[in-house]
């Protein structure tokens, strides 16, 4: 019995410590919950270096290096864990950066709508469903939020067959959860304009601020549509820098007054064992 207790408090401390390094590994996905990526000016993602050194781990604690292309050229986005502050500095350099053909984009990747932000400054809170993140920056910058999101919206909707047809609207529009319709076309929703043949529900419908679409589904089809937008990055604008650094904190009220810098967190990692940030 005494080693079987033995060999579970030994499990305890592995998975302890385990748990411990694991939100360091990846801070440019933070949690899962905030995807911290470099975008062209059209808003499209940059293509990682995918070799065995595009994400080195450097000797100072907490600190992470990645490489993306751009025009075949890298930029290295560096980031590191300040347990000072519970934060994660991050910091890129790039001549692109300055010129205004890269920038930072900000997504929130499990949240099915965007999450709510406010400004103040040189700092916002983004709050969603899944918690709360504080972005704070030290240089020059703005941010933006992704168009706006407007509910999905059902200009009309038939259902039947030959020229017998319901207009069934409202019933479809009541289906309707946020930006989102999923029902199944059929009598049982719709009731029988036109029995003895196969009917079709037609919708004609519009998602955010794209034109109306006009899309035929057949009786007992699984009728889903959902807002997907392109763009879901909220963008910090740099204002002409070469170099930018900003702070990313989650589960904390407010960031501290003075913001650390990418060198003050290299030196407070390097000073401690790293737990992370919970």
């Amino acid at each position: 019995m005494q080693r079987v207790f033995v060999f579970l408090a030994f499990l305890c401390v592995a998975a302890i410590a385990f748990a411990a390094e694991k939100p360091t590994a990846e801070p440019n996905d933070l949690f899962g919950k905030l995807r911290i990526r470099l975008l062209d000016k059209n808003g499209v993602e940059l293509k990682g270096v995918a070799d065995a050194a595009a994400t080195e781990k450097a000797q100072s604690p907490g600190l992470v290096r990645q490489k993306f292309l751009f025009q075949e050229k890298e930029i290295v986005v560096e980031s590191c864990v300040d347990p000072a502050t519970r934060t994660i500095v991050y910091r890129i350099e790039s001549p692109f950066l300055e010129s205004g053909d890269v920038g930072l984009g900000l997504q929130f990747p499990k949240e099915k709508r965007l999450p709510k932000v406010s400004v103040a400054g040189n700092r916002a809170t983004f709050e969603g469903k899944r918690g709360k993140f504080l972005v704070g920056w030290t240089g020059s910058a703005t941010l933006t939020a992704p168009k706006s999101r407007e509910e999905l919206k059902i200009s009309l909707a038939e259902y039947g067959a030959n020229d017998r047809w319901a207009d069934v609207t409202e019933t479809v529009r009541d289906f309707i959860v946020g930006d989102t319709l999923e029902i199944r076309a059929g009598n049982l929703l719709f009731g029988d304009p036109a029995g003895g043949v196969v009917k079709n529900l037609i919708l004609t419908y519009s998602v955010g601020d794209e034109d109306e679409k006009i899309e035929t589904f057949t009786e007992n089809q699984l009728v889903k549509i959902q807002f997907d937008p392109k763009d879901r990055f909220f963008r910090l604008n740099v204002d002409k820098k070469s170099a930018f650094e900003f702070v990313v904190a989650s589960k904390l009220e407010t960031l501290p007054e003075t913001l650390p810098t990418f060198e003050e967190a290299k030196k407070h990692a390097a000073s401690v064992d790293v737990p992370g940030i919970h």
